[in-house]
C-alpha cells in the first residue's frame, strides 16, 4: 500500500536528519506592535514544538499500519496538528531579544502554520485513500519539516 511507504517517509522527516533546505524568508515585521521575551521562552517553545512533533511520529507511525488505524489514529493526529498551529501563533505574537534567535522565531511562526495545514491535508487524503493526493500532501509536509529544521538551526 503506498499510503504506508509515503507515512514511513514522513516519519522519517520527523526524525532523520535535516536535508539541505534553506527556511523561507521571513514575513515583513507586522505594524503592530509585539512583546519582547527573552531567548528561553523562545527556547522552551522550540522544546514544546519538539515534543508534540514526537507524539504526531508516534501516533503517524500507529495510524500507518494500514486504513483501519488511520480512521482510529486520525483524530489524534489532528489533535497534535491543533498544537502546532496553536504554537505558531504564539511564536507570531512576541519577539525575541536576539537577532539571531528573532530570526528563527519568524521564520518558525510562518513554517508551523504550513505544517499545521499540510499535516491535515496529507490526514484527508490517508482518511479517502487517494494515494496521488496523500504523496503529494506528504511531499509538501516532508519539505516543510525539512525548512523547519533549517529554521531551528539542526
Amino acid at each position: 500500500m503506498h499510503r504506508l511507504l509515503i507515512l514511513a517517509l514522513i516519519l522519517a522527516a520527523l526524525v532523520g536528519p535535516a536535508a539541505a533546505v534553506a527556511a523561507p524568508a521571513p514575513p515583513a515585521p507586522s505594524s503592530a506592535p509585539a512583546r519582547v521575551v527573552a531567548p528561553a521562552v523562545f527556547a522552551d517553545d522550540v522544546r514544546a514544538f519538539g515534543a508534540v512533533m514526537s507524539r504526531f511520529a508516534e501516533h503517524l507511525r500507529a495510524a500507518s499500519r494500514g486504513p483501519a488505524a488511520m480512521r482510529r489514529g486520525a483524530a489524534l493526529l489532528r489533535r497534535d496538528l491543533r498544537a502546532v498551529g496553536a504554537m505558531g501563533r504564539r511564536m507570531a505574537g512576541y519577539r525575541v531579544a536576539s537577532p539571531d534567535l528573532e530570526r528563527r522565531r519568524r521564520a518558525m511562526a510562518l513554517l508551523l502554520a504550513r505544517v499545521a495545514t499540510q499535516g491535515n491535508v496529507l490526514v484527508d487524503a490517508a482518511l479517502a485513500g487517494d494515494d496521488r493526493r496523500t504523496r503529494a500532501a506528504a511531499q509538501r509536509l516532508v519539505r516543510t519539516l525539512a525548512a523547519v529544521r533549517a529554521a531551528m538551526g539542526t
